[in-house]
């Protein structure tokens, strides 16, 4: 039987063909069968299939972030591996408990004897059965590799809830700040078309004017190309947000159409003020859970290699209990015998080099510890980069809204002016339509520095290890 290696003829045929019919037909129909095997995998897959096939909506951020929490597919992986984690500390328990087996063989012997100086043995040849029955019974009674494997379970079981918790923020988090992009490309779209209406409007009056022999052809060609321009800006947007709401739908398990705006709560403005960011980086520390993950990845680590070394060098000690029942037809004697036979004993084993044949494990599991010692404190230093800067972040975009604010209130002002004109006849539509532009374009550069600000205020909570689901906007 030869082996068909990946050739090149082989991986071109490959790419030739791609997934032929009958192929994807094949893995269909084997998916099917595994998820109609077991009760659970029908459940996950009624369930999601329900979820894909549901109506598009509108949706809040309260719904997407509750939606998230009992539908994203990476916080029901992490729930599932603290079960996980639960059966293996189980059944690292067990590996301290009697381990009890039963045995029953039965055997046809042949037996011929040549020669002998034994008297009570009868030449010739004899063919009879033979029946055992046994009872094994060992109890580790000192072994520090599995007393480790208990301890490395524990701690393997508290990582898992951790890093629910830390898949639960991380959900949390991305959600809440594609929500906010979403609403970002939502209003900037709809910017887009009012500047999109204000050049059609001087479009036509330049026509209007070019009709009475006054226009500008090159005027109007300049604004014909401003207006594509700004088609193709919205367009764009248009892309953006589309992605957006795909991301939204993955990570809530909802289909997602459209959301609704979020309103910017203005108490929030400026409350960086109120967090000593020092103190915040030293709560981060302890309390986010990518932090506390990490430190009992160390303490995993560290455990490991306990457990190698008890393995590579300590003795083990066993106590053994062994019954058997013997029925044989006959024997070498000539006659048969019953036996009972019950041993009780105690075994030491000492590893003296190479014990189990693939060398030392703790050389190995010895870096493993190192490595995830500098990964925690990598983590750490890149935590506390972010907060800060995040912090300052947040200082900066309230300076943004104030002076947005400003902004906004003068173009209000200049647009009310500009309409009172027009109706006492002093000012024209097109300076009207002038000034209500310059109000939108105000408008939509603060909602895009009060979703930034949102965003930074998410961010902030998340690296200080709060969870978005409790905090209220």
């Amino acid at each position: 039987m030869s082996i068909e290696m990946a050739s090149e003829e082989r991986l071109e045929k490959i790419r030739e063909t791609g997934v032929s019919a009958s192929l994807q037909e094949s893995i269909e129909r084997k998916s099917q069968a595994a998820l109609n095997a077991d009760p659970v995998l029908r459940k996950i897959r009624n369930n999601n299939e329900e979820k894909v096939t549901s109506a598009a909506q509108t949706a809040t951020l309260g719904e997407l972030l509750a939606n998230t929490l009992n539908r994203n597919s990476r916080i029901a992986a992490a729930a599932k591996n603290v079960d996980r984690a639960s059966a293996e500390r189980m059944n690292a328990v067990l590996g301290y408990a009697p381990q009890v087996s039963a045995s029953y063989t039965f055997e046809r012997l042949n037996e011929k004897v040549i020669s002998s100086d034994n008297a009570v043995y009868q030449l010739g040849e004899a063919t009879y059965p033979v029946l055992t029955a046994g009872l094994t019974l060992e109890q580790p009674l000192f072994d520090l590799s599995r007393i480790y494997a208990i301890d490395y379970a524990n701690t393997q079981g508290q990582k898992a809830e951790i890093d629910y918790l830390a898949a639960i923020a991380e959900a949390s988090h991305e959600v809440f700040e594609t929500y906010l992009t979403a609403t970002q490309s939502k209003a900037r779209m709809a910017s887009l078309q009012v500047r999109q209406a204000y050049l059609e409007r001087q479009i036509s009056g330049e026509r209007s004017l070019q009709v009475n022999g006054l226009g500008d052809e090159v005027s109007i060609a300049s604004l014909r190309g401003n207006r594509a321009d700004v088609a193709a800006e919205e367009a764009l947007e248009a892309a953006t947000y589309a992605e957006a709401l795909s991301t939204l739908s993955r990570l809530s398990g909802m289909t997602i159409r459209d959301v609704k705006p979020i309103v910017f709560p203005r108490g929030l403005l400026g409350m960086e003020t109120t967090v000593d960011i020092d103190q915040a980086v030293e709560e981060a520390l302890r309390r986010n859970p990518m932090m506390l993950s990490s430190a009992l990845q160390v303490t995993s680590a560290r455990k490991r290699r306990q457990q190698a070394l008890a393995k590579d060098f300590a003795p083990v000690v066993n106590g053994y209990f062994t019954y058997e029942n013997e029925d044989r037809a006959a024997s070498r004697f000539g006659g048969g015998s019953h036996t009972r036979d019950a041993t009780i004993g105690v075994k030491v084993s000492v590893p003296i080099f190479n014990a189990g044949g693939n060398g030392y494990a703790s050389a190995t599991t010895a870096q493993e510890a190192h490595a995830a010692a500098i990964d925690h404190y990598g983590l750490a230093r890149q935590l506390e980069t972010e907060l800060r800067s995040t912090h300052q972040r947040m200082i900066e975009l309230t300076r943004s809204i104030q002076r947005m604010d400003t902004v906004v209130s003068e173009s209000r002002k200049a647009f009310q002016t500009e309409r009172n004109r027009l109706e006492t006849g002093e000012s024209v539509d097109l300076a009207v339509a002038t000034r209500e532009l310059s109000l939108d374009k105000a408008l939509e550069k603060r909602s895009f520095y009060q979703a930034e600000y949102l965003k930074a205020w998410g961010r902030l909570q998340y690296l200080m290890g709060k969870n978005l689901l409790r905090q209220e906007l």
